[in-house]
């Protein structure tokens, strides 16, 4: 709805608010939830790609490269976590890491991947803490260090949507609500 009232020139803003919704506590609710996200995520950016030179038109330049970066993160960034994981786990398996230790130019390649690495993953997990302590949950502090396990998690829900897609692209998977037992309510300042 944003790039539709975006594209006729209307501009669109931001509530400061907080909802009181019940997260998914089993994993089952979590993934039908997580499925259903990742599937309306793939077919927004499909509708609104059908004509890309229109909506290039429509929002500029700046706005669509925007749009790619933001739904083409959401629907990319878990399926290139399980992708990386799965090269990072086949590479210490096979030994190619200390292979690539014997060439200059393949070190020094892995030396700014490794980099990358760890400032994305540390830039990440940072925001996690940091977010965290800004909302008083210092509690939530060691959750977020499982954060890679969640993009694996999140890559599940990815390669469900994209089965769901081609055998059952009208259903959603419905989360189930009041199942916790526990409702936490946001604390304002």
């Amino acid at each position: 709805m944003g790039l539709r009232i975006q594209a006729l020139g209307l501009r669109t803003r931001i509530l400061n608010s907080e909802t009181e919704e019940e997260a998914a506590h089993q994993w089952h609710n979590w993934l039908r939830q997580r499925t259903r996200w990742q599937k309306g995520w793939i077919q927004t950016y499909a509708v609104h790609m059908r004509q890309p030179l229109k909506m290039l038109r429509a929002l500029g330049v700046f706005r669509f490269l925007g749009f790619q970066a933001m739904m083409g993160g959401l629907i990319l960034s878990p399926v290139s976590h399980l992708v990386f994981m799965a090269l990072l786990l086949v590479g210490l398996w096979q030994g190619w890491y200390l292979a690539i230790l014997d060439d200059p130019t393949d070190r020094a390649i892995t030396l700014v991947a490794v980099f990358n690495l760890f400032l994305g993953y540390g830039a990440s997990l940072s925001l996690g803490i940091l977010a965290v302590a800004t909302q008083g949950w210092p509690e939530m502090r060691r959750a977020v260090l499982a954060m890679p396990i969640y993009w694996l998690a999140m890559a599940v829900a990815f390669l469900r949507a994209i089965g769901q897609l081609f055998t059952d692209p009208f259903a959603w998977e419905k989360t189930e609500h009041g199942v916790s037992g526990l409702v936490r309510r946001a604390t304002r300042r």
